[in-house]
């Protein structure tokens, strides 16, 4: 599932302090939160039911760009030959952010190693980063999100999934 948004912050977005105005942004996060759910459940019929808070980290001006942009996929290759003589369906996958807020040019990642005895049902690449941190970690950085929305509503009962901070600034 790929979902990215830009806005482009206009006069009209502004508040009477010249820097972007709160409900422009709130606006936009239900908009691109709706059409996620939408594309998501395949049902017209959504909601924005709670949104506990937004930390602004610093002032957007007429003419920033906001951007954030989240790929999410469930599928990986297995480290060895399936059952069908193939190599998908696996459980490992790869997490890649892109954008001028990522604090990029690092990998974070731990490598379980080929061995057998490290592979996940003796064929697979053993996940060891959730995907829910990473994206926990992006929304709570730049979204200022709360770790209890996160674990609540975003990605409910994942309270044991902490956030990856500092992957965005």
């Amino acid at each position: 599932m790929n979902f990215h948004t830009r806005k482009w912050v206009k006069p009209e977005d502004l508040n009477p302090n010249g820097t972007l105005f709160g409900g422009s942004l709130l606006r936009w996060i239900d908009e691109e939160a709706a059409i996620y759910a939408i594309v998501q459940l395949g049902n017209q019929r959504v909601v924005t039911k709670y949104i506990s808070e937004i930390n602004f980290v610093s002032a957007s001006r007429q003419g920033d760009i906001i951007e954030l942009g989240i790929t999410a996929t469930e599928f990986g290759r297995t480290a060895r030959i399936n059952g069908t003589a193939g190599t998908d369906h696996g459980t490992g996958t790869v997490a890649l952010l892109a954008g001028g807020a990522v604090k990029g040019g690092r990998v974070i990642a731990d490598w379980p190693g080929l061995k057998q005895a490290n592979l996940f049902e003796a064929r697979d690449l053993a996940p060891t980063t959730d995907l829910r941190a990473i994206l926990k970690g992006v929304l709570h950085d730049h979204l200022g999100l709360s770790e209890r929305v996160l674990a609540e509503s975003v990605f409910p009962d994942s309270a044991l999934v902490k956030p990856a901070r500092g992957l965005v600034g």
